[in-house]
């Protein structure tokens, strides 16, 4: 919502006048006439306070008023049969929540890149990527996020938990029994779709 506000002051009649207020939504005008003096500086400096407050509150920190919005590349890692679910740790947001391990995708990063350095972090492994999922965005109450799921396997190393509080290798079948966050829920469906989508070409 915005207004625009046109205000001059009439020497001769000794009074402020403030003309075309303007309301983007509606695209109704008023006209405000103050003619007592103190509540021509009062008025004058109620439309001054507004001024300021509408340029900073929507358009400097806009972010904070709408919940800021992160990218997050995660992992569905396969390993005989079986996917990785890995818990987050008690400090954290979401704590002991399921997901797919990832993290936030750095400015100039592509998503790939992202899970590879995420996981090396995280777990402490090398993946080879084998194929993207659609991307999906989620709201909660406080921020929004955007998943970019990659199915990939273990090329290196032998996972430690350096963040998460716990894992489990599940069969495809019982991924959704768990406690996720709910941003996942939606990549677990994406994901048994190209199970059933490749069970059918065989």
């Amino acid at each position: 919502m915005g207004f625009n506000c046109l205000m001059f002051i009439s020497p001769a009649a000794g009074r402020l006048v403030v003309t075309s207020i303007v309301n983007h939504n509606t695209g109704d005008q008023c006209r405000v006439v103050a003619k007592n003096s103190r509540l021509k500086f009062a008025f004058g400096a109620a439309i001054m306070c507004f001024s300021f407050f509408h340029f900073f509150y929507l358009h400097r920190f806009k972010e904070f008023a709408i919940g800021k919005h992160i990218h997050v590349a995660c992992g569905i890692i396969e390993r005989n049969g079986l996917v990785l679910a890995a818990r987050r740790g008690a400090g954290k947001v979401m704590a002991l929540k399921w997901e797919f391990p990832g993290g936030k995708i750095d400015p100039g990063e592509t998503v790939e890149e992202c899970v590879r350095r995420e996981l090396r972090e995280e777990m402490g492994i090398g993946v080879a990527i084998q194929a993207a999922l659609p991307s999906h965005t989620h709201h909660y109450p406080d921020f929004s996020v955007t998943l970019y799921p990659v199915v990939c396997t273990i090329s290196s190393g032998e996972i430690v938990l350096n963040e998460h509080a716990a894992i489990k290798w599940l069969s495809p079948g019982d991924l959704r029994g768990l406690d996720w966050a709910e941003a996942d829920f939606p990549v677990i469906d994406f994901y048994l779709a190209k199970r059933a989508r490749e069970r059918e070409k065989d």
